[in-house]
């Protein structure tokens, strides 16, 4: 039944419903990736500025000592107060300090401080020099703290270098919450379909014309012979 409706169309109208299914098809793809790509930009956008913030601040607050074992009570309190009052806001909600050996210096939730965990691939990554991101579920048993709060966080792994010094002697692990960024990725969603969107209307509209004018000639060219 379809195929017999089909048959009754030119060929013309075939070929302009195909084209028009391919363009959408392409439009998709291409609106997609765009999109994909753009949020890859703004999150590696975010973890730049959050690295260099985080650097800024602690490597010239921290010293060596300071990552070889547990920090004492008093150096503790000195350390979270300096990440409380300038680094910690509505936007990065939780910062951990790991050594070299995944041990957990530092953390704001005082209770994760002193452990040690197995180095995760992006803890790796970072303390070979390398600014790592990943976006995560809070499954790990380190991010115990976290699931109760947020659903998934943007995880920054900062490579740790003291004031004065290329060793890498930890990382900064920091948490950006991902809901402060989705009225912008939402502007920028509804840019790249609304473009698309319109060009493809632009195209479907220049194809009816161009089918239009099509049939008037055919209809023409017919009228001597009826």
């Amino acid at each position: 039944m379809l195929r017999k409706f089909f048959e009754r169309w030119s060929l013309l109208s075939r070929f302009t419903l195909i084209s028009f299914c391919v363009a959408s098809l392409i439009v998709a793809a291409v609106a997609w990736g765009l999109e994909r790509n753009l949020k890859a930009e703004i999150l590696q956008e975010v973890a730049e500025d959050t690295a260099e913030q985080a650097s800024n601040i602690l490597d010239e607050n921290l010293i060596a000592a300071d990552l070889k074992h547990s920090l004492p009570p008093a150096r503790y309190n000195e350390v979270d107060a300096l990440i409380q009052n300038s680094l910690l806001n509505s936007n990065i909600v939780r910062i951990k300090i790991w050594n070299r050996n995944g041990f957990l210096i530092y953390a704001d939730d005082q209770s994760l401080a002193g452990q040690s965990f197995a180095l995760s691939p992006e803890l790796e990554a970072a303390l070979a020099g390398r600014l790592t991101t990943g976006i995560s579920s809070l499954e790990d048993d380190e991010n115990v703290a976290e699931r109760g709060h947020y659903e998934e966080l943007f995880e920054i792994y900062v490579p740790l270098r003291l004031a004065d010094s290329d060793e890498i002697l930890g990382v900064y692990e920091v948490y950006y919450d991902l809901s402060k960024l989705e009225p912008r990725l939402r502007r920028i969603r509804f840019l790249v379909w609304d473009s698309m969107g319109t060009g493809r209307s632009r195209w479907c509209a220049m194809a009816l014309h161009c089918r239009s004018r099509a049939n008037r000639t055919d209809t023409a060219k017919a009228a001597p012979w009826s």
